[in-house]
């Protein structure tokens, strides 16, 4: 992979199975990064709070939630607060949190905020809450303890914190924004298709119905809108006409198809991102076996 395709942005997979409620996008459209950034601390700090919350009332009074605390806060006290061991493992131990009375107050509106991720997700936030106020627990480190990467860490944390915003009204449920799509089959050398979608992933899912061969990439450049996406799109057809096969096929690898969009939007200063999308196998950020 080219230094311009980063880790797959985190979705599927991130909430347990069967789940049925509110599911958030955790990618960011270009327009939202800024917006994003300038909203950011203070939830991490009320979600750090609540994990750290939570670890203490867990410690200090197991039955302290009670039968009548709703399920997701039970399950969260069990993946997080009972967690001794990582407590332990913390490099520094200054005064034991003290939890005041607005973080008691702010506590179930909080962590109504992560109702139905999958266990992972609760944990590798937990770790970077108790780091933050203990000591320690660097993304690389985390990484570590599931067998990963510190970018997996960093990625994982960070749709939390996303999803979490979306679900408090901080950015909208979906992101806002047009993609350039583009799919690869390796059969033959490399050949990339290129179109433009408001939804890819839903486009994605119709080309691989229809592809008489095995899409093996495919990734979605989002910019800011649609007529930005279609110039893209067509500049690349411009460049490409030389080694275009049939259809919106080209002779060229997924890889170099995004530093090609990539080069085309910094032209014309157009903001974008890409995300890595699945074509059926586990997502590049976290895998569904994760504990």
């Amino acid at each position: 992979m080219s230094a311009a395709r980063p880790a797959a942005a985190v979705k599927s997979g991130m909430f347990k199975p069967g789940y049925e409620g509110v599911t958030p996008s955790s990618r960011l459209s270009p327009v939202e990064v800024a917006q994003f950034e300038a909203r950011k601390d203070a939830l991490v700090a009320r979600l750090t709070d609540a994990m750290l919350t939570l670890s203490v009332l867990e410690a200090d009074d197991p039955s302290g939630k009670g039968s009548a605390w709703p399920a997701y806060v039970r399950e969260f006290g069990d993946l997080t607060g009972r967690d001794e061991e990582s407590l332990r493992e913390a490099e520094t131990r200054p005064a034991r949190f003290a939890a005041k009375p607005h973080h008691l107050e702010s506590l179930l509106p909080t962590l109504a905020l992560l109702d139905g991720l999958r266990p992972v997700y609760l944990k590798v936030l937990f770790l970077r809450a108790i780091g933050s106020y203990y000591g320690g627990f660097s993304f690389p480190a985390i990484g570590d303890r599931f067998g990963k990467t510190g970018e997996w860490a960093r990625h994982t944390y960070e749709a939390v914190v996303i999803q979490a915003a979306r679900r408090d009204g901080l950015l909208a449920p979906e992101p806002a924004g047009w993609a350039v799509l583009v799919t690869g089959v390796r059969s033959g050398g490399w050949r990339s298709y290129v179109t433009t979608a408001r939804d890819p992933s839903h486009q994605l899912r119709d080309l691989k119905a229809k592809s008489p061969i095995v899409l093996e990439d495919a990734f979605a450049l989002w910019t800011a809108g649609q007529p930005v996406a279609q110039r893209l799109a067509k500049q690349a057809r411009v460049h490409l006409l030389g080694r275009a096969t049939h259809g919106s096929w080209h002779r060229i690898s997924p890889d170099d198809m995004a530093d090609l969009l990539i080069t085309e939007a910094r032209k014309i200063r157009a903001e974008w991102s890409i995300e890595n999308l699945p074509l059926g196998r586990l997502s590049g950020a976290v895998a569904d076996d994760a504990a």
